[in-house]
């Protein structure tokens, strides 16, 4: 399978015109080498990798960025912490591949952005009138192996975590994703947020807006103590567990994860529903509505009055 897995791989990636074929290889080679040496199966090993299409369309991807930026730091002092205020932003849109992002509400009233570019990435950002957007982009090949399931550290210098602080109800729309990293958001108050992870967890406290929706594939999600006109959460295998969530509309999708959720408010104030492959239930008549759905995880719910 290792060798099969591989020359698929040499293929995908020399059809994408990827520069450095051979160190990939020899790379993925060692890693399923070090796997099984460790006491895994061959199967096992490659069942937890993408498969070697996807993971070439993402090498070449994250190729295709370094070279649109320049990522050679002529100035050394943009290596290291870097610590940003902007003024009268109204958005953020952020964007990060390893590193984890931190989003935390307080009274001052400019936003503040802190983060670290290391050497085999760095975080690009521009304030877009009142947008501000951040990303961190890979210097070289090395980092983008994060993205899959079995990985290791090729370089401990990437970006570090990404920690804003925002004005209360100054923002009206939040908008950030990662690849591997965790996304935190507390006490915040805007009007929309929308969070998107893939294998990194996702937690939200405290915090009010009109329409809070959350994607992620196999990290977990868990949200506490929030008020949202609208919450929708889609999750692929991980689960979603939801506490003390005051909300008119509630919708949470899952493929194989469980979904729990606690609801701040009334039973006779919802229209509830259940769907579970081939079992579903449906109840209630009131105005708001609890909809959970699922393919094969569980599904729980509970009422706090």
């Amino acid at each position: 399978m290792k060798n099969s897995f591989l020359s698929e791989l040499r293929y995908e990636l020399k059809k994408r015109k990827y520069d450095e074929i051979d160190n990939i290889i020899s790379y993925f080679e060692e890693i399923i080498d070090d796997h099984i040496e460790n006491g895994e199966s061959e199967e096992d090993v490659i069942n937890g990798l993408e498969k070697p299409s996807v993971i070439a369309e993402t090498l070449a991807a994250s190729n295709d960025t370094s070279k649109r930026y320049n990522h050679e730091f002529d100035d050394e002092s943009q290596e290291g912490q870097q610590s940003h205020q902007y003024y009268d932003v109204t958005q953020i849109n952020g964007e990060t591949i390893q590193a984890d992002i931190s989003i935390n509400g307080w009274h001052k009233s400019f936003v503040q952005l802190d983060y670290f570019n290391g050497k085999s990435s760095r975080m690009e950002v521009e304030l877009k009138d009142d947008i501000l957007c951040f990303k961190e982009v890979p210097k070289d090949a090395g980092i983008v192996i994060s993205f899959f399931n079995i990985s290791r550290n090729i370089n401990d210098d990437g970006c570090s975590d990404v920690k804003l602080q925002i004005p209360y109800e100054m923002l009206k729309n939040i908008k950030v994703s990662t690849v591997s990293g965790d996304i935190d958001v507390d006490d915040i108050k805007t009007e929309k947020i929308s969070i998107d992870g893939v294998s990194g967890d996702i937690e939200i406290d405290e915090c009010i807006c009109n329409d809070l929706h959350i994607n992620c594939v196999s990290g977990g999600i868990d949200v506490n103590d929030c008020r949202s006109y609208k919450f929708v959460s889609d999750i692929v295998s991980g689960d979603t567990q939801i506490i003390d969530l005051v909300a008119d509309e509630i919708v949470c999708n899952s493929v194989s994860g469980d979904i729990n959720v606690c609801v701040d408010g009334y039973e006779d104030d919802y229209h509830v529903s259940c769907n579970k492959l081939m079992n579903s239930k449906s109840f209630g008549n009131g105005s708001k509505k609890l909809k959970m759905d699922s393919i094969s995880g569980d599904l729980d719910y509970t009422f706090k009055k």
